[in-house]
């Protein structure tokens, strides 16, 4: 421990001070480790190489009459774009989210959650404690790849009517570089709040979330029956992409040997 009382905790990183009459003034501040922020910037800048040379790649394949590969090879460059656009809002929100807590009022630097996705601008807001007038949380169903997954989300619901997410995390909260249930159970004490259980609610997938919203935190949670019923619609979604895929890759097969198949009638003819 350093000499001004610093200390830190794994995920957020977490300081707490003492002033020096000796009273505990306590202060938590929660953020992004550098490490974390590190990695993924490694992880944009080795797949952008990759994803600026597509375009290159595409045309040439064009001018050779390969237009079977130039339609893989152009769904390739769309989805690692979006995917490399959905890794530089988390780069972002990684560096500058910041959440600090002491004794009258919470500091918040916050994205603005469009699901689990953090977007621009970011909210700097500074809240005393005798503003807030409850703090909310609920579960988030999303479905990916036949899966129906739990995103957990926390928000602060000020006495003027202002709702502002903190942040989401997923089951594992172990894991999570922010700890932000612990988070809002912090900023429920400190206020002397209600932290209140909304329940879960059936969103969709993330992409949907980010560019068509999430319901409503007034939406009644959805019971048992109807999440098992969201993940059988999730599987069944899942089932019928991969047989369009499949599909996809036998046309694809077939296009490619077509000329050659043609030359072999002709020549038999």
């Amino acid at each position: 421990m350093s000499a001004d009382g610093e200390r830190h905790e794994a995920g957020g990183a977490a300081t707490h001070s003492g002033t020096d009459a000796g009273q505990s003034k306590i202060q938590n501040v929660y953020k992004v480790g550098f490490g974390r922020w590190l990695i993924l910037w490694i992880v944009f800048l080795l797949l952008l190489p990759f994803f600026i040379s597509m375009p290159v790649m595409f045309g040439m394949r064009i001018l050779h009459g390969k237009f079977v590969d130039a339609a893989s090879l152009g769904l390739m460059a769309v989805l690692l774009g979006v995917a490399l656009a959905f890794l530089y809002l988390q780069i972002k929100a990684a560096r500058r989210t910041r959440i600090e807590l002491d004794e009258n009022e919470v500091k918040l630097t916050v994205p603005t959650w469009r699901g689990p996705t953090p977007f621009g601008p970011f909210i700097e807001e500074k809240l005393s404690y005798s503003d807030i007038d409850c703090v909310e949380q609920r579960g988030e169903l999303y479905r990916m790849m036949g899966v129906v997954g739990l995103r957990k989300a926390s928000c602060v619901v000020t006495k003027d009517g202002k709702r502002i997410v903190l942040g989401y995390e997923t089951e594992q909260e172990d894991d999570e570089p922010i700890p932000f249930s612990r988070i809002a159970s912090e900023v429920a004490s400190n206020a002397a709040v209600s932290l209140v259980n909304k329940g879960a609610v059936n969103v969709g997938t993330q992409f949907g979330a980010a560019f068509g919203g999430t319901p409503s935190w007034d939406t009644p949670p959805i019971t048992a029956k109807e999440a098992g019923e969201a993940q059988k619609r999730a599987r069944q979604i899942f089932v019928g992409m991969i047989g369009g895929f499949i599909v996809l890759v036998i046309i694809a097969i077939v296009l490619s040997f077509l000329p050659q198949i043609l030359e072999l009638f002709a020549a038999e003819g």
